[in-house]
């Protein structure tokens, strides 16, 4: 795991987490140990529902109890955190699966204070892609070329 420096409020992510599996229940109290100095106590995880393993909804982390909830709609290459008083994270997930020189540079990459690219531009250009495309979107034409309005 790899954190932004406190006062890096810039970015998509506050940092990175690179878990052993897919599996919540095993990986989601390492990764709450990681972030209580900075965070708090956590209260709530929300992850995408399609990347991860199946989960209960509520887990106990040391005695406490943390809401779990899975959403279809969450970047699956990220989860969010919640504290007690409005405290959040957002962490980049990298995937188990990628090398450890690649999960070293996304790492890395995420942490930065001056960094602010999304999730997956992160893996992408950090070699943890895991298949991604970047998608380049085309400019439009203007002048002689250019479509005209109908």
């Amino acid at each position: 795991m790899a954190l932004k420096p406190r006062a890096a409020a810039m970015g998509m992510v506050d940092g990175a987490w690179w878990p052993r599996s897919w599996e919540p229940v095993a990986e989601f109290p390492a990764m709450i140990a990681g972030i209580e100095w900075r965070l708090g106590r956590a209260a709530r995880i929300a992850f995408n529902a399609d990347a991860w393993a199946e989960a209960p909804r509520r887990l106990v982390v040391d005695g406490q109890p943390v809401e779990l909830e899975g959403f279809r709609s969450l970047d699956e290459h990220t989860v969010l955190v919640s504290g007690h008083g409005w405290h959040r994270m957002v962490l980049l997930v990298i995937p188990p699966e990628t090398s450890e020189r690649a999960a070293a540079a996304a790492l890395e990459r995420a942490a930065d204070p001056g960094n602010t690219e999304q999730a997956t531009q992160i893996l992408f250009r950090s070699g943890a892609d895991s298949g991604f495309a970047e998608v380049t979107v085309p400019v439009a034409r203007t002048g002689a070329g250019a479509a005209r309005p109908r």
